[in-house]
This record gives structure tokens, sequence and C-alpha cells, in this order.
């Protein structure tokens, strides 16, 4: 199942999604344009579990603090798909909730989700596992996180999925946000529990589950200066 749109109206444009989405998007092709192999940027600025939670610094090709990798590791990605399908689910989910927190406070949300999914990861992998000494990148941590306050804001909206029929016809077909969210919640668990290999799928249930928290927590359910219809679901 693919998403490929929602049903809530934005009020305000979403600058700051734009802007991620370009940022992700210039630095992967950039690496292209100018030469460089994606597996040096891969290495270098991915965030490898064993640099943090033992406090050593592994020889990569460009020479980084482990700590700012955190942030860098964040708009790089492994190849095309990983950085199309990151793009898409960002594109379908965070421009309403950036409508929802604002220019400033979205950006910060986003930020500081992606680098606590990241930390779940990390904390949770075994130091002698293989994985350990793996550079982590993407933005999947960060996106899972506003998937996790999507479910809060727009509990009753709607996400468009494509669904190919037998691989060869796609259907498109609505069902309600909280059951497509809940329902890729519960993949990312069973293939954590499965040992699927190559995935951060712990920083993407951790996220999920910081996003939905921070939310629930603290966004006010009537916030200031908001117009009372902010978010339109069209019948």
């Amino acid at each position: 199942m693919i998403p490929i749109g929602d049903s809530p109206k934005r009020i305000h444009p979403p600058i700051i999604t734009k802007a991620l989405i370009i940022v992700n998007v210039a630095l992967f092709f950039g690496a292209f344009l100018v030469g460089i192999d994606q597996l040096v940027i891969i290495k270098s600025f991915g965030v490898i579990p064993l640099e943090i939670t033992q406090q050593v610094i592994m020889d990569t090709p460009i020479s980084i603090q482990p700590g700012w990798k955190l942030l860098t590791s964040l708009f790089i990605h492994g190849g095309f798909w990983h950085l199309a399908g990151n793009m898409l689910f960002l594109w379908i989910f965070a421009d309403n909730v950036e409508d929802k927190l604002g220019k400033i406070l979205f950006p910060l949300f986003y930020i500081g989700g992606g680098v606590l999914a990241s930390l779940v990861q990390i904390y949770l992998t075994h130091p002698s596992a293989p994985e350990a000494t793996v550079p982590m990148v993407g933005a999947s941590g960060a996106i899972s996180c506003v998937m996790g306050a999507y479910l809060v804001l727009f509990p009753k909206a709607k996400v468009d999925l494509m669904i190919p029929l037998f691989l060869i016809f796609p259907i498109v077909v609505s069902v309600p946000a909280s059951f497509f969210l809940i329902f890729w919640f519960f993949t990312q668990l069973i293939q954590a529990s499965a040992g699927v290999p190559g995935v951060g799928w712990l920083a993407h249930i951790g996220g999920f589950a910081i996003g939905w928290i921070v939310i629930k927590v603290f966004y006010p359910k009537n916030p200031k200066n908001n117009p009372p219809y902010e978010i339109i679901y069209p019948s």
C-alpha cells in the first residue's frame, strides 16, 4: 500500500516541508553531480551506533564528531528508492503537521524527533551486534515522529492508498488515517521482532511513539490564535 494523498486541506503553505524535501534531494543528487561516491557520504555522515554508545571515533573517509552525525544522518539516504519513499511519506504527512505546529516549532519537532528516534535504535542495538558498526542514514526516524503526531492531530483524516492489484493493476482506495498509521506501526513491530536486517525498525517504532506522546501530552487541544477550523475535511 502506497500513500498518495490525504484529505486535510492546508491553510498555510508548507514552506518547511518543501525545504526539507529540497535539501534531501539536493544532497543526494548533488553528490552524483560532483562525483562523490555515495558510500563515502554514508560512511562519513551516517551515525554509527558504536561511536555513540562507546564514545569512540571510527576510521571514516571524512572525520566528523559522532554527535553531529545524529543530525547529518537525517539528510543522507542510501539509494534512490530509499530517498523517494521517505520524501513521499514526508510530503503526505508533514505538511499538515507543519500547518498545526507552525514554522518554528515544526522543524524543531522534526529534527528533535529524528535525533531521539536514532538514539532509540542506537541504545537498543547491542554493541557486539554486526549493525553496531554500520552507519545509520535516512529521514525515516524523523518522518515516523511526524506520522505519530499526525495520528493525534488528524484522527478523522482520510489517506488515499494506491494498491497494485496482482502487482500490475493499481487501484486507489481511501481509508481512515488512523487505520493506515496503526497498521504501518504494527508492520514495523513485526519486522523488528522478526529481525529483518538492513532497516532501522526500532528508529521507526521509537520515532512514531515519540511523536505521538509529545503531541498527546504537550500540544494544546485549543491552541491560541488558531482558527477554529484550521483544517478542513471535505465531505
